[in-house]
């Protein structure tokens, strides 16, 4: 009984498994919330490398992350989608397969065991079918055709960080695994990895990149770079990976701003993506206008081409609001606005708004000055040389100077009365006793008494100018 029942389940098991090679067509389940695509680019295997070309391992991939920081948006994969369908739907398969299997192989390891009693056997024999009646409508209830979204939304594609390298930036560590493994089990969609040897004076590159959900290689370029330069290599590598990425040929258009700060609409939408940079599946022509406080409106347009990456300058031309001058000390310091060098300090042309102009030069400490929205102004911008104290350090030593310039006259006030006191007695001692002995402690006592109020005057004096360095300097 139990070889027949084997054979008739192995014919239904193999009957399923072919089945499996006619799916049909897709059931259709409503779109979920968009994905994130997670991409991540391994340091490349030294396959033979020239010892001066060991830095190409990682600068390659770090360049090809840095020219995809912006990524394109990833278009839906209804392929893509059907293809992890059907896969996922063999590997259930196969595993209420291998689970039939083994409820057979225990049967019949029942029928061949003298050890156990009739009645024992008839038991567990009993058990051993029903397992097996169940395997086989566990197999059989697993649908040949996989469900998958009719419509599948975009998915943002994101670069995942997982090991942080000092220095050298975010690349992905296969911890020992095969591309594959490391990427499934750090839920990663696509890992690329890649070879590097030398070839004479250049190196060769081969690029792989395994996508994790259908469990295959979808991708292998080469090609050959100076080991010194790897920029133009990165460049072309990201703009296939971007393809790859967006699961078609995608446009890129630049758009490239001045200010930087500019507010930019994009055919009417607002567009605050920075760096600014647009991407389009079919061929499109977009219109953009920008405008910024103080400079005049700036426009153009540009097409987006699928496969090729464009560029749209919006320079923003300065309105004329006056202009200021703006005299440096040291000579040679330089002063910015925004990061950008001031060509001629004495003619900054103005635009409407204040601005913050940083001054700086060797061996001296930056200043930072108010450029005003308008009308004629004459500035100046006088740098301290480096002393070592900083600001709080001047202001405290300041404030110091001042306290023991006011102590010196808190202790000659009482001092110049005192001696006026005295100088007071021996002037009417001298009266009442004219030309006696106390003419000359008279003489002495007014020397005394006017050398500490000239003394107590200028500590008054030095104490109010060390009171305004004081409050200049906390200013």
């Amino acid at each position: 009984m139990v070889p027949r029942l084997r054979k008739r389940i192995s014919a239904l098991v193999v009957a399923a498994f072919i089945g499996t090679a006619t799916l049909g067509a897709q059931a259709a389940q409503p779109a979920a919330t968009p994905p994130t695509y997670k991409f991540a680019l391994t340091a490349l295997i030294d396959e033979g490398v020239a010892p001066e070309a060991r830095p190409f391992l990682t600068r390659l991939p770090l360049l090809i992350l840095a020219a995809l920081d912006n990524p394109p948006p990833r278009l839906e994969m209804a392929t893509h989608a059907a293809e992890v369908g059907e896969r996922t739907v063999l590997g259930k398969r196969f595993q209420a397969g291998d689970v039939l299997f083994r409820k057979l192989d225990e049967s019949a390891a029942l029928d061949l065991d003298p050890s156990i009693v009739w009645f024992d056997r008839l038991e567990r024999v009993k058990k051993a079918n029903d397992a097996i009646l169940d395997a086989r409508k566990a197999l059989e209830s697993i649908s040949a055709t996989p469900s998958v979204p009719a419509a599948i939304p975009d998915a943002a594609v994101s670069t995942i960080k997982v090991v942080q390298m000092p220095g050298q930036g975010s690349l992905f560590d296969l911890g020992g695994l095969p591309p594959l493994l490391a990427g499934r089990k750090q839920s990663v969609d696509l890992v690329v990895s890649g070879r590097v040897r030398s070839v004479r004076s250049y190196v060769e590159v081969k690029l792989e990149g395994y996508d994790a959900a259908i469990g295959r290689k979808v991708f292998e370029w080469k090609s050959y770079a100076n080991p010194g330069d790897p920029g133009p290599l990165a460049d072309t590598f990201a703009l296939k990976l971007a393809d790859v990425l967006a699961a078609s040929p995608v446009g890129r258009l630049v758009i490239e701003i001045d200010p930087p700060d500019a507010t930019v609409l994009v055919d009417g939408i607002l567009f605050e993506d920075r760096p600014a940079v647009m991407f389009g599946f079919a061929e499109k022509t977009i219109y953009a206008r920008a405008w910024s406080p103080g400079h005049e409106i700036a426009e153009g347009s540009a097409t987006i081409t699928p496969g090729s990456t464009g560029k749209l300058g919006l320079v923003l031309k300065p309105q004329a609001y006056g202009s200021a001058s703006l005299k440096l000390s040291p000579s040679e310091a330089k002063a910015s606005i925004q990061g950008k060098d001031i060509a001629d300090p004495g003619a900054i042309p103005l635009v409407g708004i204040r601005k913050i102009a940083i001054v700086r030069a060797q061996g001296h400490e930056s200043s930072m000055t108010v450029i005003p929205a308008s009308g004629t102004q004459q500035l100046a911008a006088q740098l301290i040389r480096i002393d070592g104290l900083g600001p709080a350090g001047r202001a405290e030593k300041a404030k110091d100077s001042f306290y023991f310039s006011l102590g010196l006259v808190a202790i000659g006030m009482p001092l110049t009365n005192f001696l006026k006191g005295y100088d007071t007695l021996y002037a009417d001692a001298d009266l009442r006793n004219p030309g006696g002995t106390f003419f000359t402690q008279r003489i002495v006592a007014g020397a005394a008494y006017w050398g500490a109020a000239l003394a107590t005057a200028s500590c008054f004096v030095n104490g109010a100018f060390k009171l305004a360095e004081f409050v200049g300097t906390v200013r």
